[in-house]
């Protein structure tokens, strides 16, 4: 089954969830580069924990990632002091 790379973006950009499917046509990769990859952990800054179904992936953090945004900003510890 292939998956539009337009359509997959559109729906990380939306915030859904997404399969291994939609993951490997953004990355416009192979479906068994994808699975090699997975293996060896490439994406699992990118996974849902804890897991929903068998493989989920967060649209939002692969939307910041292809934006070049944080994927996670910190929202607790010491603050700077003001000047």
């Amino acid at each position: 089954m292939t998956v539009d790379p337009t359509d997959a973006i559109a729906r990380a950009k939306a915030g859904e969830l997404l399969g291994p499917t939609e993951v490997a046509a953004i990355f416009r990769i192979r479906h068994s580069q994808f699975h090699k990859l997975d293996r060896t952990g490439a994406f699992d800054q990118f996974k849902v924990r804890p897991a929903i179904g068998p493989k989920c992936f967060s649209g939002v953090l692969i939307t910041r990632y292809l934006n070049g945004e944080p994927l996670y900003e910190p929202s607790f510890g010491r603050k700077r002091a003001a000047r």
